[in-house]
């Protein structure tokens, strides 16, 4: 650039003279400012990405272990459910057992009330039979009686 000028008296100076002016930006305008900022912008983006990658491994760590003690919990709840299924079934059956137990002891009962009277009263059938067969005398009946009665009294 060139530049003319005028003196104090209003005259214009006929050389042109160059003239150079350096204009220097603040700081936040130079390239390496600027390369720097970039650099910086860069390792605070890394930086939280690296810092969102770790927080969302160690949530995964936690969730697989979570899962983890969920498939152990229900191995359990179904081990424990066919444990309890094995126990009801057995239970059942002792259950079974002890009801035919219990029949098979009452048809025993009966079968021994039923034979105990029944040879009861054959026994007193023969009796009475016998009784009737013996000769009517009057002083063995009364005798044997009272005797009867005596020995029952004592």
């Amino acid at each position: 650039m060139h530049v003319r000028g005028r003196s104090a008296v209003g005259a214009w100076s006929e050389t042109r003279v160059p003239l150079k002016i350096r204009v220097t930006p603040p700081f936040w305008m130079t390239w390496w400012f600027r390369v720097g900022g970039g650099i910086a912008l860069l390792g605070l983006v890394s930086a939280v990405f690296r810092a969102r990658m770790l927080s969302l491994e160690r949530r995964n760590r936690e969730l697989e272990s979570l899962q983890f003690a969920r498939e152990k919990a229900l191995l359990e709840a179904r081990a424990s459910q066919e444990a309890l299924h094995g126990a009801y079934g057995r239970l059942r059956a002792l259950t079974r057992q002890l009801e035919d137990a219990k029949e098979e002891e009452k048809r025993r009962i009966a079968r021994e009330l039923h034979d105990e009277l029944g040879q009861l009263l054959s026994a007193i059938k023969i009796n009475l039979k016998a009784l009737g067969r013996l000769p009517e005398r009057s002083e063995e009946r009364a005798s044997g009686l009272s005797t009867r009665s005596r020995s029952s009294t004592r």
